[in-house]
């Protein structure tokens, strides 16, 4: 690694050399002059350290068209014996019309990796690449079209190194412009006025604020090289790193903190004879400062002066480099960014320069507040803003209204924050006519999408306290709002109590409860002793709050037992009443061949719906066999084969319903056999938020004869609601 300032050719060879790396991800500057890249970017193919290629700006073409006009025998000799891929990369280079160049390069492209080109072109290209003519013509174009740029805008500049220099050159070759310099500049004022960090640690941040702002502002804006392109300026922010894969070792290309140029290099005041002293060292160490007596020898770097005016543009658009153009005034929403971007002015410089700015329609001055970041507005004004070059030359200044669209207004009902009563119906409204209304409940993620008033209590989803939080928003057509809260406090929602009934059965007891008001769950015990709790019973201690029925079948004949219901939530319980039963044994087995069903529901009462009738002997169901002898015509379109069809649906004329004089229904039925019944399940109609007390009658008869019915399951006083289908009443013999 040199030190000091080298020649100028010799150093812009090493920034050719130091971007050939990221270019042609190879170390060895041959390698990189003679690497050929496919059509992986639709420019048709590209060619060197560069990367020149026939996009728009055609800069493989002219390279080409020379070394064809002045040195055709080292293209020949390139080629060697192809002599028909001579001809025809001849041909595509000589074309005039660039979409047969691109075509070229796209026929040639390596079918398994585009950003290859194939055998023989691939060495072809490689021996041409190395070529000494080839080499300098592709230096010149380099030093004609891309270093004037970075070399402008690197002397205008604080920032001295190589690292520097090449850091501004490869943003420029990798995005074709460098726009955030504005920022750049207000980074480096900041860099310099740090007294708390030496001149080495100065030039380290402005490296890597040269790539970062390359990564926050060239990169960000949304285009597909922005993941690409990431890990090249990460390198070189970090002087040094992972380039996929690859070790980026700045020192490999001469890349270091040394001056750039010889206007880069501060002077020590010092000659010998007639020549200058730039460096004096104490034996390896450089000395940076020089003193006679309390006077500094020498003077500090020499930034250069550009007589033009920067030029700027404004830009809202964050997936695209395209500004405003003339408009006067935009409309933003709240907080989205606006840019102030440098660009090259009228005669092809990048100007050097801080931007100004104010937004109460003041003319802004060099004291006004400093851009620094993107700008975003809470509310509309008039932005004004200032541009100064580093050498005191300013733009226009420029005025822009800044319509800023207000946010849609949500409002919540109810607003009280104490409620005593759950559930809580909320409504949401909101200012924006077609605005979409959002919103979340307790500390749960689930986003919903607001269509009508909904209910929230203490048990809904994320809401585990009797604390209920509701998050809510719209989004309008410009502008999303910012996110409001309502947290209600249900802690005074006390807990109403159950009126309980036990009704006993044949080896259970059925037990039936009031809803109750302000619960999340009811909690059912059961006792042998009047007067205590006991424990309790169920599919689960905490019972839904829909749940108004239980049968208790963990019971034993002759037994009396006491039943409490808890009504929950989260905050306490009540008590229900205390209810007690005896259950009875079941009534011995006894064999019938016909059965008949009796229903004892009225229209004025709970209309006789049977939906299945199951009659069960041996494990068998008998009713699947049997036959209908007779029935009261059903008053639906329902008939009274489907009680024996084995489904239990709820939908209309699925089952047969009688509402006539009790008893209705009176369907008999041929079992084929004289069967011993072990058990009889009755499924009539309950289901959710509509469970209903059914009635009827079982008879049993061997002759069919009408003198020896008996009754077998009597039901036709029955007030205990039936679970939910698929379960029914059923009785065990």
């Amino acid at each position: 690694m040199t030190t000091g300032v080298l020649p100028y050719r010799t150093f812009k060879d090493d920034v050719l050399w130091n971007t050939g790396f990221f270019e042609c991800s190879s170390n060895d500057l041959t390698i990189q002059q003679g690497t050929s890249s496919g059509n992986h970017d639709g420019a048709g193919m590209s060619m060197g350290n560069l990367q020149y290629n026939f996009g728009a700006a055609n800069r493989l073409n002219e390279l080409w068209n020379y070394m064809l006009d002045n040195y055709e025998q080292d293209c020949i000799d390139s080629f060697g014996t192809n002599t028909t891929e001579y001809q025809t990369w001849k041909t595509a280079v000589r074309s005039t019309i660039q979409a047969d160049k691109i075509n070229f390069g796209a026929s040639i492209t390596d079918p398994n990796n585009d950003h290859a080109v194939i055998e023989p072109y691939k060495s072809a290209f490689a021996t041409l690449g190395n070529k000494p003519n080839h080499i300098a013509k592709y230096k010149a174009m380099a030093d004609s079209y891309y270093f004037p740029p970075a070399e402008t805008l690197f002397l205008q500049m604080s920032c001295t190194s190589r690292l520097a220099y090449a850091s501004l050159f490869d943003c420029y070759i990798n995005k074709g412009r460098y726009y955030p310099i504005n920022l750049i500049c207000a980074d480096f004022d900041r860099i310099d006025a740090d007294t708390t960090i030496d001149a080495a640690e100065k030039e380290r941040q402005k490296i890597y604020q040269i790539n970062e702002r390359a990564n926050s502002e060239e990169n960000a804006v949304n285009d597909t090289s922005t993941a690409t392109f990431a890990p090249r300026r990460n390198a070189m922010r970090d002087q040094g790193g992972d380039y996929y894969g690859l070790a980026y070792v700045p020192s490999n290309f001469d890349m270091n903190q040394e001056p750039a140029m010889s206007q880069k290099a501060p002077s020590t005041g010092l000659n010998f004879g007639p020549n200058t002293i730039n460096a004096v060292y104490a034996g390896t160490n450089k000395l940076s400062d020089i003193y006679f007596g309390s006077t500094k020898l020498g003077s500090g770097v020499i930034q250069t002066t550009i007589a033009t005016a920067p030029k700027t543009q404004f830009r809202i658009n964050g997936g695209s480099y395209a500004g405003i153009g003339t408009a006067s005034s935009i409309t933003l929403n709240v907080g989205q960014p606006l840019w102030i971007d440098v660009q090259e002015n009228p005669t092809g410089t990048l100007v050097a320069c801080r931007t100004y700015y104010t937004i109460d329609g003041t003319t802004p001055t060099t004291s006004s507040a400093l851009y620094t970041e993107a700008l975003t507005f809470d509310a509309s004004c008039t932005l004004k803003t200032l541009t100064v070059s580093l050498s005191g030359v300013a733009e226009a200044v420029k005025t822009l209204t800044v319509n800023v669209a207000a946010p849609p207004v949500t409002t919540i009902n109810p607003t009280e924050i104490v409620q005593n009563s759950i559930p809580i119906t909320v409504t949401l409204t909101t200012s924006e006519a077609g605005a979409q209304i959002y919103y979340k409940l307790g500390n749960s993620a689930t986003q919903y999408t607001y269509t009508a008033p909904f209910q929230v209590s203490q048990d809904s989803a994320g809401v585990t306290s009797t604390q209920i939080t509701v998050t809510y928003w719209s989004v309008g057509a410009n502008v999303t709002e910012t996110a409001k809260t309502i947290t209600y406090d249900t802690s005074g929602a006390l807990p109403a109590a159950a009126t309980l009934t036990a009704t006993a059965g044949n080896n259970q007891v059925n037990l039936s409860w009031t809803a109750a008001a302000n619960v999340t769950s009811y909690t059912v015990y059961r006792s042998t002793a009047a007067g205590t709790l006991g424990t309790w019973i169920g599919t689960s201690q905490y019972l839904t709050k829909t749940t108004t029925s239980l049968v208790d079948t963990g019971v034993t004949a002759g037994t009396t037992y006491y039943y409490t219901v808890y009504t929950n939530n989260y905050q306490t319980h009540s008590t229900s009443n205390q209810a007690s039963a005896t259950p009875t044994a079941a009534p011995s087995k006894a064999s019938y061949r016909f059965l008949k069903i009796q229903g004892y529901g009225t229209a004025t009462d709970t209309t006789s719906r049977i939906i299945e009738f199951e009659a069960i002997s041996a494990g068998v169901n008998r009713m699947t066999g049997a036959t209908i002898l007779s029935s009261d015509a059903p008053n639906n379109t329902g008939t009274a084969a489907q009680i024996k069809d084995g489904t239990k649906t709820t939908t209309s004329n699925s089952y047969p319903l009688w509402w006539s004089a009790v008893p209705n229904a009176n369907i008999v039925v041929d079992l084929g056999a004289s069967y011993a019944i072990d058990q009889m399940n009755y499924f009539s109609y309950s289901v959710s938020g509509d469970q209903r007390a059914n009635r009827f009658k079982i008879l049993g008869s061997n002759t069919n004869n009408g003198t020896d019915w008996v009754s077998v399951w009597d039901m036709s006083a029955n007030t205990t609601v039936q679970p939910i289908l698929p379960s029914g009443y059923n009785i065990t013999f």
